[in-house]
Protein backbone atom coordinates (compact mmCIF):
# COMPACT_ATOMS: atom_id res chain seq x y z
CA UNK A 1 0.00 0.00 0.00
CA UNK A 2 2.71 2.55 0.60
CA UNK A 3 4.55 1.72 -2.53
CA UNK A 4 1.00 2.37 -4.42
CA UNK A 5 0.87 5.76 -2.29
CA UNK A 6 4.30 6.69 -3.13
CA UNK A 7 3.95 5.58 -7.09
CA UNK A 8 0.86 7.89 -7.22
CA UNK A 9 2.26 10.85 -5.64
CA UNK A 10 5.35 10.41 -8.22
CA UNK A 11 3.22 9.70 -11.06
CA UNK A 12 0.77 13.38 -9.79
CA UNK A 13 4.13 15.21 -9.81
CA UNK A 14 5.11 14.59 -13.15
CA UNK A 15 1.80 14.89 -15.09
CA UNK A 16 1.96 18.50 -12.73
CA UNK A 17 5.83 19.21 -13.78
CA UNK A 18 4.74 18.61 -17.99
CA UNK A 19 1.51 20.49 -17.69
CA UNK A 20 3.98 23.21 -16.34
CA UNK A 21 6.45 22.51 -19.19
CA UNK A 22 4.07 22.87 -21.78
CA UNK A 23 1.94 26.04 -20.89
CA UNK A 24 0.46 27.22 -24.24
CA UNK A 25 1.50 30.63 -25.60
CA UNK A 26 -1.54 32.44 -27.68
CA UNK A 27 -1.19 33.20 -31.07
CA UNK A 28 -3.04 35.45 -33.27
CA UNK A 29 -6.16 33.61 -35.01
CA UNK A 30 -5.56 35.78 -38.30
CA UNK A 31 -2.63 36.63 -40.06
CA UNK A 32 -1.01 40.54 -40.44
CA UNK A 33 -2.46 42.16 -37.13
CA UNK A 34 0.60 42.02 -34.16
CA UNK A 35 -0.45 42.00 -30.53
CA UNK A 36 1.15 43.20 -27.28
CA UNK A 37 1.99 39.63 -24.99
CA UNK A 38 1.16 40.97 -21.66
CA UNK A 39 1.21 38.63 -18.80
CA UNK A 40 0.97 35.45 -21.44
CA UNK A 41 -2.20 37.32 -22.98
CA UNK A 42 -2.90 38.98 -26.43
CA UNK A 43 -3.63 42.76 -25.75
CA UNK A 44 -5.00 45.12 -29.47
CA UNK A 45 -3.02 47.19 -30.41
CA UNK A 46 -4.16 50.88 -31.83
CA UNK A 47 -5.13 50.28 -35.23
CA UNK A 48 -4.89 53.22 -37.91
CA UNK A 49 -5.32 52.95 -41.31
CA UNK A 50 -2.28 55.98 -41.43
CA UNK A 51 -3.32 58.84 -43.92
CA UNK A 52 -0.47 59.21 -46.92
CA UNK A 53 1.12 62.72 -47.22
CA UNK A 54 4.04 63.29 -50.12
CA UNK A 55 6.14 66.13 -49.96
CA UNK A 56 8.64 67.27 -52.85
CA UNK A 57 11.02 69.20 -53.26
CA UNK A 58 11.64 71.51 -56.41
CA UNK A 59 8.79 69.81 -58.47
CA UNK A 60 10.52 66.74 -57.33
CA UNK A 61 13.43 67.06 -58.77
CA UNK A 62 15.26 67.45 -55.59
CA UNK A 63 14.31 64.79 -53.85
CA UNK A 64 11.32 64.64 -51.60
CA UNK A 65 9.73 61.87 -49.02
CA UNK A 66 6.20 59.85 -48.19
CA UNK A 67 5.05 60.65 -44.89
CA UNK A 68 2.24 58.37 -43.11
CA UNK A 69 0.16 60.13 -40.32
CA UNK A 70 -1.53 59.03 -37.94
CA UNK A 71 -4.36 60.63 -35.73
CA UNK A 72 -4.29 61.96 -31.88
CA UNK A 73 -0.79 62.90 -30.30
CA UNK A 74 -0.67 59.31 -28.02
CA UNK A 75 -1.71 55.89 -28.20
CA UNK A 76 -4.42 54.14 -25.55
CA UNK A 77 -2.02 51.31 -25.31
CA UNK A 78 0.85 52.31 -23.12
CA UNK A 79 3.31 50.33 -22.14
CA UNK A 80 6.48 50.02 -20.18
CA UNK A 81 9.87 49.94 -21.84
CA UNK A 82 10.99 46.41 -20.85
CA UNK A 83 7.49 45.28 -21.67
CA UNK A 84 7.40 45.23 -25.16
CA UNK A 85 6.99 41.52 -26.78
CA UNK A 86 4.87 41.53 -29.64
CA UNK A 87 3.47 38.51 -31.77
CA UNK A 88 2.33 38.60 -35.34
CA UNK A 89 0.73 35.49 -37.66
CA UNK A 90 2.29 35.93 -40.79
CA UNK A 91 0.83 34.81 -44.23
CA UNK A 92 4.66 34.08 -45.80
CA UNK A 93 7.48 32.20 -44.40
CA UNK A 94 10.34 34.53 -45.40
CA UNK A 95 13.11 36.82 -43.21
CA UNK A 96 10.67 38.51 -40.83
CA UNK A 97 13.27 41.79 -40.93
CA UNK A 98 11.92 42.00 -44.25
CA UNK A 99 8.34 41.52 -43.26
CA UNK A 100 7.83 43.39 -39.59
CA UNK A 101 9.25 46.58 -38.43
CA UNK A 102 8.92 49.47 -35.22
CA UNK A 103 9.15 52.90 -36.30
CA UNK A 104 9.71 55.49 -33.90
CA UNK A 105 6.55 58.35 -34.60
CA UNK A 106 7.20 62.29 -34.16
CA UNK A 107 4.27 63.85 -32.49
CA UNK A 108 3.03 66.95 -34.56
CA UNK A 109 1.42 68.93 -31.34
CA UNK A 110 0.19 71.61 -33.64
CA UNK A 111 -2.43 69.18 -35.69
CA UNK A 112 -2.68 66.53 -32.97
CA UNK A 113 -0.77 63.65 -35.28
CA UNK A 114 1.60 61.12 -35.26
CA UNK A 115 4.04 60.93 -38.18
CA UNK A 116 6.58 58.79 -39.73
CA UNK A 117 8.72 58.87 -43.02
CA UNK A 118 8.49 55.78 -45.17
CA UNK A 119 10.55 56.57 -48.01
CA UNK A 120 12.71 59.60 -48.88
CA UNK A 121 14.01 59.88 -52.28
CA UNK A 122 17.22 62.18 -53.00
CA UNK A 123 18.92 63.41 -56.34
CA UNK A 124 17.47 64.65 -59.70
CA UNK A 125 14.30 63.46 -60.10
CA UNK A 126 14.16 61.11 -56.85
CA UNK A 127 15.97 58.85 -58.18
CA UNK A 128 18.12 57.55 -55.38
CA UNK A 129 15.89 56.34 -52.36
CA UNK A 130 17.49 57.42 -48.80
CA UNK A 131 17.58 54.41 -46.49
CA UNK A 132 15.15 54.98 -43.40
CA UNK A 133 16.10 53.60 -40.22
CA UNK A 134 13.99 51.81 -38.46
CA UNK A 135 14.63 49.97 -35.19
CA UNK A 136 16.41 46.51 -34.77
CA UNK A 137 14.33 43.66 -33.80
CA UNK A 138 14.79 40.12 -32.33
CA UNK A 139 12.48 37.35 -33.61
CA UNK A 140 11.63 33.91 -32.59
CA UNK A 141 9.47 31.84 -33.69
CA UNK A 142 6.09 30.50 -31.50
CA UNK A 143 3.98 28.03 -32.78
CA UNK A 144 2.68 29.16 -35.96
CA UNK A 145 3.67 33.06 -35.69
CA UNK A 146 6.31 34.98 -34.98
CA UNK A 147 7.38 36.70 -31.49
CA UNK A 148 9.32 39.72 -31.93
CA UNK A 149 11.12 42.50 -29.24
CA UNK A 150 12.63 45.17 -29.70
CA UNK A 151 16.92 44.49 -29.84
CA UNK A 152 17.28 47.09 -27.33
CA UNK A 153 14.80 49.01 -24.23
CA UNK A 154 12.75 51.61 -26.22
CA UNK A 155 12.57 54.95 -24.79
CA UNK A 156 9.57 57.09 -23.68
CA UNK A 157 7.84 58.00 -26.66
CA UNK A 158 5.03 56.74 -29.51
CA UNK A 159 5.96 54.13 -32.33
CA UNK A 160 3.85 52.10 -34.58
CA UNK A 161 4.52 48.50 -35.73
CA UNK A 162 3.41 47.54 -39.30
CA UNK A 163 3.89 44.34 -41.66
CA UNK A 164 4.25 44.16 -45.43
CA UNK A 165 0.65 42.30 -46.06
CA UNK A 166 -1.23 45.52 -44.85
CA UNK A 167 -1.51 48.95 -44.90
CA UNK A 168 -2.93 49.58 -41.31
CA UNK A 169 -0.29 50.62 -38.61
CA UNK A 170 -0.34 49.55 -35.10
CA UNK A 171 0.52 51.50 -32.36
CA UNK A 172 1.17 51.67 -29.31
CA UNK A 173 3.40 54.49 -26.57
CA UNK A 174 6.38 53.29 -24.33
CA UNK A 175 5.90 55.30 -20.51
Amino acid sequence: MKMFVFALAILMGLVMFANAQTQVVPEPEWPGQPFLLADGKLVALESQKPKVSNKVKVLGFAGGSTIYVFEGKSSPVQIASDAAVFVVRLEVNADPAQLVNIDRLQIDEKSGTRKVVVVKLTGFAGGNQAQIETLSLKFAKQGNSLRFTPASPLPAGEYVVSTKSGAMGFLFGVK
